[in-house]
């Protein structure tokens, strides 16, 4: 419900700016921003759907027995986290690496996860090492089966290379022929990587140097 606060009360923003004014705020900022990102999104029309069936419904008994959690279009959800990113005295290197570390172990990962390790990077590079860790997670969760999070994860590659080259060798072949077929850019890093290291096969070089169709 915080997360929906209409923007003419000054939306989820004015939410987090007033909840971390606070001396002792009454939920740690790690906490908020991982409970943000397990609401799963919905779509605009879902959304209105059920907004206009509890309208229609109002107070009846059937509405006060079968509590539901309201849904969330994924632009409030952006917003949400937005906003968070936005509080830096809150939300600093510290307090961002203990969300993704809490994030990444969530079953199944949540759709706004790689915006969020793209966004902790870019503010903190220090934690470049620490998101490798990150990536590597991801490849045990076969991140290449949801295809926005695979997305952001070449993405995220790209930035972060020549870091990400290790990250990037430890892809099935499979789908490291997939990820430098959607990500070009990859390719010229992870081959000179590759070709200074004694310890990628044959066949993986073969497959690197390869050129898309």
């Amino acid at each position: 419900q915080l997360v929906g606060m209409p923007l003419e009360f000054g939306g989820f923003a004015a939410v987090a700016s007033l909840l971390y004014a606070l001396r002792t705020p009454i939920v740690p900022a790690s906490e908020l921003l991982v409970e943000i990102h397990k609401i799963v999104p919905a779509s605009k029309r879902a959304v209105a759907a059920a907004a206009a069936a509890a309208a229609a419904a109002s107070a009846s008994a059937e509405t006060k027995s079968n509590k539901q959690q309201p849904l969330v279009a994924l632009d409030l959800l952006i917003r949400a986290t937005q906003a968070c990113f936005d509080l830096t005295t809150t939300y600093k290197q510290d307090v961002l690496a203990v969300v993704l570390q809490k994030v990444v172990e969530l079953n199944p990962t949540p759709l706004l996860f790689m915006r969020t390790v793209i966004q902790t990077l870019k503010l903190h590079p220090k934690l470049q090492t620490f998101v490798m860790n990150i990536l590597n997670r991801l490849i045990d969760k076969e991140v290449w089966n949801h295809t926005k999070l695979w997305e952001g994860f070449l993405r995220c590659c790209q930035m972060s290379m020549p870091k990400s080259a290790a990250v990037l060798l430890r892809l099935p072949p499979q789908q490291l022929e997939d990820a430098l077929a959607k990500c070009e850019p990859l390719r010229e890093p992870l081959r000179r990587y590759a070709s200074q290291s004694r310890n990628v096969p044959g066949y993986l070089l073969a497959l690197i140097g390869k050129k898309a169709a």
